[in-house]
């Protein structure tokens, strides 16, 4: 608003200016529009912002006519804020007993009015907006409530959590301010009481009593005034908000730091309410308060107290009272694990990732909303005990906010598909696009059987993303190597041959689980139910349908939606489209997923493991009795919980878990993190400059001066030569920026290693292969959706992989210990080796070689992923592994940058193992023992004298990922690097 005045300031003064010399016309339009409008906003900032308050008689205007009266007023005598009209209809909703359910969506143009209709159409931000507005104007004028930020907070990951958080944290300040009767002196003389060890447990007896009366009874609202709040508020930001170092281990109860903030905190809560209290109560002007209000703020101090010392997890014990920077500092931590909390959120409702496919008929707003409700119709929870599983899952995102930040760091590093949400695309990648209008009629025309499949054919080629744009690219210039036609016919037919099976094997797929879909439960009436209360499915599969008849069979199954209720669209393409959605989601699943939970050191693997332990309680039971077959007695069996049943089928690991030693330093992380961001940051900005010199054209080699920006013409090669050197050093300059200030300094770009080099990408192939890697260059590649047969199969084949590289890791281990034990001894320990952290030893790191290969002869292709979510791609081909000497080859010391094998254009190469022995002696890596000792389970026709091959196409098997981060991202995991040798 202060903008818009200062902007018609300027107008008034350009208009006035002209004025002069236009004459009167000029002049009238001054007075009678530029001032207006500047008094009216005047107006409205010298109150601060505060809105329009309208009293009425209650004995002769009720609160509906009340609120019609005051929203006219401001809507059109005031100027009303788009935050203010959030509020006026919210009450005009209250008023008229509706719910968010009641909200006509009809579409508008995209606007305030737009947000406040998406904003109370959700019903987790209903009852957000209703907790705030019975709570009187604190949280009204808080930056939180700004309908732009709301918005945001609201539809983001984070927006259930927030909505969840902001009404349990409210409750437990409202249990401080009732008729119960408590007080300071009282609960001090129990506490007093309590040392003596004999009564100590009829004293807890009692206060668990007056604490759940407290909880059961009703609150006096007028009794928590804005002023209060505010004493809380600053409380709140001096002991655990604003920048704090407590601020970050918000509610966890494991961590002493919080716990001792905390304990500081609760003190100053309750002296501030006494004091508060006893001003009020002692005041000549509240005499004539209500006797609930007085009796209620007389015991508000005695009743925080027994809050804030309770100790029932359920209740939010570590918890502080509500206010409005409760919210921003939920807002800001929330907001550095937003992705990792949409994963999460994913595990309970599997379709979140396809949201926007559905369209209009399914909008869950927050992805932790959307896993609340997946949480409550869990059919292995017991609904009785199904909200303790929500606040135990709540809980999580607290307590373990440091393995969530190193799960946002895996998600950086993993290259997660893009989903495909258009619905149209969506089907033409299964061969089944909509039916085109006017096909009816006189005018349609007769096609022949082999037409409609060359017709499909060619639709598939024009719409179908299946083939990525490395996929054609290299068709192209394998093309461009057969001089005739006939060459390149016969050379493509093959991969052609293989392609048309994959989209008919799809197709098939999609119409088999179209059938199934619709033999399932048709829907007429929908019941309804609130989001924190356990409901049931109405959707349902036929129960005479196979299990996992087809990819996402158990997708659907977990989903919140009802996909079955009949709608005006058609059922066959609702139930058509529903086919492609899951299949094509479970494809994406089993392509990323795996991967990232079998990161045994990461935090995924770890929240995945802590979630399923720590609601075990919480499943359906069942007494699985001895049948009685003799006269004895027979002992009932204690009862059995049900095992819990992850929407996506993958489990972690339990045995491995526990063998891995993980720990999470909050310190660590969170400088890791900040570390990243900058790192990205930093990636834009050198991005920005290459963009600029590419787009400009004095920088193309163009003679004929025709070229568009749109064809990315090559540059002038000295131009080229500036570029490369100009982003080297903006390279090393921010190498040297995210240094620490003690070890900061300029380095050169040969010293820069290579996990630390920013990434960029060019639109010249020549630059792409720049003989130099300080730079790393991405090429965005789209992801191809396999064959239920093809993903099957590298689903084996990477859990064989994985399999492997585990027994890898404890081979290494073993051999960390030996390598330590002689080479302190022999050489004194090695400076240069690149050092990790495990168990708080330092030992050598190897350097593993892993080759992929494609089931179809498709080229080897590498992925070699690194700390900061740095992912090169390229589609070279890798020279034979039989014929490098990698015996030979020298370990990369620190501080220099890592050059690939043979072609330092090629990085993707495979990569060799480095065993640094004592005495300088270096094995032979393909010496058959070795690989029998590394891995039991190699392929019995693998030659002997060749390095493992695992054949896992378009999966990722670098060790580099899979491992613990290196340099400065180590922690407490066993790293193994996995870097290119000379």
């Amino acid at each position: 608003m202060q903008r818009d005045v200062d902007a018609l300031e300027v107008e008034e003064k350009r208009m006035a200016k002209q004025a002069v010399e236009d004459g009167a016309a000029e002049i009238n339009d001054v007075n009678n529009m530029v001032k207006q409008r500047l008094h009216r906003l005047r107006e409205v900032l010298a109150y601060r912002g505060q809105w329009i308050v309208t009293v009425f008689d209650a004995n002769q205007v009720d609160a509906l006519i009340g609120l019609h009266i005051s929203r006219n007023e401001t809507k059109h005598v005031y100027m009303q804020s788009p935050e203010e009209g959030l509020i006026q209809r919210y009450k005009m909703l209250d008023a008229n007993k509706k719910t968010s359910r009641d909200v006509e969506r009809t579409p508008m143009a995209k606007g305030s009015v737009a947000k406040q209709t998406e904003l109370l159409s959700q019903d987790y931000v209903f009852d957000h907006i209703k907790n705030l507005v019975s709570s009187g104007t604190h949280y009204i004028h808080s930056p939180e409530m700004q309908l732009n930020r709301l918005h945001k907070v609201m539809f983001s990951s984070y927006g259930g959590l927030i909505a969840y958080a902001t009404a349990r944290l409210e409750n437990r300040l409202r249990w401080c301010f009732n008729t119960v009767p408590y007080t300071l002196a009282e609960h001090q003389k129990i506490e007093a009481k309590s040392k003596n060890s004999e009564s100590l447990q009829k004293l807890k007896i009692q206060q668990e009593e007056l604490y759940e009366n407290l909880k059961q009874a009703t609150p006096i609202l007028e009794s928590i005034s804005d002023p209060l709040r505010e004493k809380l508020d600053r409380i709140f930001n001096a002991h655990l908000g604003h920048n704090t170092v407590a601020s970050y281990r918000f509610g966890n109860d494991q961590d002493e730091m919080w716990l001792t903030a905390f304990k500081e905190y609760s003190y100053a809560a309750v002296a501030a309410m006494d004091e508060y209290a006893s001003e009020v109560l002692s005041a000549d002007v509240t005499k004539d308060l209500d006797e609930d209000v007085r009796t209620a703020l007389l015991g508000c101090a005695g009743k925080a107290a027994l809050v804030l010392d309770g100790s029932s997890q359920a209740d939010y014990c570590s918890f502080p009272f509500m206010s409005h920077s409760v919210i921003t500092t939920l807002v800001r931590n929330m907001s550095m694990i937003e992705r990792s909390i949409f994963e999460v959120s994913s595990w309970f409702s599997p379709m979140l990732y396809m949201a926007k496919g559905h369209g209009k008929d399914w909008e869950p707003g927050s992805a932790s909303a959307d896993m609340i409700r997946a949480i409550m119709g869990h059919p292995n929870f017991d609904p009785i005990r199904r909200g303790d599983a929500v606040i135990e899952i709540h809980h999580s995102f607290f307590s373990m906010f440091a393995e969530y930040i190193n799960m946002e760091r895996q998600l950086s590093k993993i290259d997660m598909p893009t989903r495909i949400t258009n619905q149209q695309q969506l089907m033409a990648t299964f061969g089944l696009g909509d039916t085109s209008k006017g096909s009816k009629g006189k005018n349609r025309k007769k096609v022949t059987k082999a037409q409609q499949e060359h017709q499909q054919e060619d639709d598939w080629e024009d719409s179908s993303p299946l083939l990525s744009s490395e996929e054609s690219s290299d068709a192209d210039d394998s093309d461009e190597d057969y001089g005739s036609n006939d060459e390149r016919a016969e050379h493509g037919a093959p991969a052609r041959k293989t392609e048309r099976r994959r989209r008919e094997d799809l197709h098939a797929e999609a119409l088999d689980a179209q059938k199934i879909l619709n033999g399932g439960t048709k829907l007429t009436t929908l019941q309804t139910h609130e989001l924190y209360q356990p409901w049931t499915r109405q959707s349902k599969i036929s129960s005479d349908a196979a299990i996992d008849a087809f990819r996402g069979m158990r997708l659907i199954q977990f989903h919140t939606f009802e996909w079955s209720m009949k709608s005006v669209a058609s059922r066959a393409r609702a139930m058509r489209l529903m086919a492609c959605m899951i299949i094509a989601e479970q494809a994406i699943i089993n392509a990323y997923r795996p991967k990232l939970l079998w990161e045994l050191a990461g935090g995924a693997a770890a929240i995945r493991f802590a979630l399923e332990e720590n609601t075990a309680s919480y499943r359906v039971a069942f007494h699985g009795g001895k049948r009685q077959t003799t006269l004895a007695n027979v002992k009932t069996s204690s009862p059995r919980l049900v095992n819990f049943t992850w929407p996506d089928g993958l489990e972690v690991d339990r045995r491995a878990l526990t063998e891995v030693e993980r720990s999470f330093d909050l310190g660590f992380e969170l400088a890791a993190h900040k570390r990243d961001i900058m790192c990205l940051g930093q990636s834009y900005q050198l991005q920005a400059i290459i963009d600029a010199v590419q787009k400009s054209p004095i920088a193309w080699e163009d003679t004929t001066g025709a070229v568009n920006v749109q064809d990315q013409p090559p540059l002038r090669p000295s131009v080229q030569n500036a570029l490369e050197n100009l982003v080297k050093s903006l390279n090393a300059n921010a190498y040297a920026q995210r240094q620490p200030s003690k070890s900061k300094k300029q380095a050169s770009h040969h010293e820069i290693p290579f996990s630390e080099s920013l990434a960029v990408s060019y639109w010249s192939s020549n630059m792409e292969e720049v003989n130099d890697t300080s730079v790393m260059n991405l090429k965005n590649e789209k992801f191809v959706i396999l064959s239920s047969h093809e993903d099957d199969l590298h689903l084996v084949e990477e859990a064989k992989a994985h399999e492997c590289v585990r027994k890898l890791v404890d081979k290494s281990e073993y051999d960390r210990k030996v390598v330590m034990d002689a080479g302190d001894s022999a050489r004194g320990g090695n400076e240069n080796s690149c050092k990790t952290i495990s168990d708080g030893g330092v030992y050598d790191s190897r350097r593993i070689a892993v080759k992929r290969e494609d089931l179809y002869g498709r080229e080897n292709e590498e992925r070699v992923s690194d700390e900061g979510g740095v992912v090169k791609h390229d589609d070279a081909e890798c020279r034979d592994n039989a014929e490098t000497d990698v015996g030979d080859n020298q370990g990369i010391e620190e501080g220099l940058t890592p050059t690939p094998l043979h072609d330092p254009a090629k990085p993707d190469c495979p990569i060799s193992l480095d065993l640094d022995e004592e005495d300088g002696k270096k094995p032979d890596i393909n010496d058959s023992q070795i690989l029998k000792d590394i891995c039991m389970d190699a392929p019995p026709s693998s030659p002997s004298t060749q390095q493992l091959v695992w054949s896992l196409d378009e999966y990722d098997t670098s060790i580099g990922d899979d491992l613990g981060p290196q340099a400065a991202m180590s922690g407490t995991y066993t790293v193994i690097s996995c870097s290119p040798s000379k």
